[in-house]
């Protein structure tokens, strides 16, 4: 069984081929085609041309993952009809493991061509990961809960930015928190339609607490008390310059608009997750689980798929990343004395981690 190797180096226009012999040698000049269907037509006929030539029976096909810049193209390798007498194996490598690969050529350039061909290259060294074609089912469910990792990571980049400016406006509110919510609807208000700390400190108490009043929808329990606490938060904290208060004025604005419109796409996502994840009928184990609402069990589902793809247990927990790397313990003659029994209390009570 020979195999023909292809490296390719992906971009948003265009990509970048090498193929290799088993031996090593280059059966044609590297070149680069569209990153098209046009120029996956051209790739797929290049490969047939350089088998029938070679008298090569398989085909092992590699790119990068770069951003989605590989989906298409992978697919449409993947699903080839003009390939399917190679049987081709199509595999996407993150790019760390190329540049680490990459290494071992001291004086490899950083050009798309010469990337091409170390791809291809590790694809003929060999030891390659498992291949796994995409299971359909659980992409979409992958989308959305990778898109909400992504929503709420944004969500806490806009709160803490709002926090480091609020400080600035209003520091004794940073300090005292008299309310329990500081995205809340009232603090929101407190803080954007007051444009000083002097306004708020200025303000009387009844004022101030039917502001609390109407903005929080009457949900204090004490509303006067909260209104206290705030009139003489305002009254210990800093005071700003008339050329910085505008400025963050807006700033905090802004930024809280931000936080209602990321915390409403979070709300959309929950729900377009919820309906994907009954299609699953897997799913209600896993809900039956404390601690498990549809958001992780939604993660769980999308990213481990169907863990009968897993041999045994420690695969399960490798994948996830929760086992510990095996280390050799330090020869008996090293370990002071007053180590001894600690240590080997201490490596019986460990013995069930390391035998994962």
């Amino acid at each position: 069984m020979s195999k023909l190797f292809v490296g390719l180096d992906v971009s948003q226009k265009s990509v970048a081929a090498c193929f290799l012999l088993e031996d090593g040698s280059e059966p044609i000049k590297r070149f680069s085609f569209e990153h098209n269907p046009a120029g996956v037509s051209k790739l797929t006929h290049a490969i047939n041309d350089t088998a029938e030539k070679f008298g090569t029976t398989h085909a092992l096909i590699g790119m990068e993952t770069t951003g989605m810049l590989w989906w298409h193209l992978s697919e449409a390798l993947r699903c080839s009809d003009e390939l399917a007498h190679l049987s081709p194996a199509v595999y996407t490598i993150n790019a760390k493991l190329v540049a680490n690969f990459k290494k071992a050529y001291v004086e490899a350039e950083k050009t798309d061509p010469g990337d091409a061909f170390v791809i291809a290259d590790r694809l003929r060294f060999g030891r390659l990961p498992k291949l796994a074609d995409p299971d359909e089912r659980y992409l979409a469910i992958q989308k959305l809960t990778r898109h909400r990792f992504h929503l709420m990571n944004s969500l806490a980049r806009e709160k803490n930015r709002f926090l480091s400016h609020l400080f600035l406006k209003f520091s004794g509110f940073c300090q005292e928190q008299p309310l329990s919510d500081t995205f809340g609807a009232a603090a929101g208000a407190l803080l954007t339609e007051f444009l000083s700390v002097d306004e708020i400190a200025q303000t009387s108490i009844e004022d101030l607490t039917e502001f609390l009043i109407e903005k929080g929808r009457n949900r204090f329990k004490d509303p006067e008390a909260v209104a206290k606490t705030i009139r003489q938060a305002a009254r210990n904290s800093y005071r700003l310059s008339k050329a910085l208060a505008d400025p963050v004025n807006v700033v905090l604005a802004m930024t809280l608009e931000n936080i209602r419109f990321f915390e409403h796409q979070v709300a959309a996502i929950d729900k377009a997750i919820a309906r994907e994840l009954a299609a699953f009928p897997g799913a209600q184990v896993l809900l039956s689980v404390p601690g498990l609402g549809p958001v992780f069990v939604a993660g769980i589902i999308a990213e481990v798929q169907d863990v009968n793809r897993f041999d045994t247990d420690a695969q399960l927990a490798r994948f996830a990343s929760i086992v510990w790397k095996k280390t050799r313990p330090p020869p008996v003659e090293s370990i002071p004395e007053w180590m001894g029994g600690a240590l080997v209390t201490c490596s019986h009570a460990m013995s069930p981690v390391f035998a994962l």
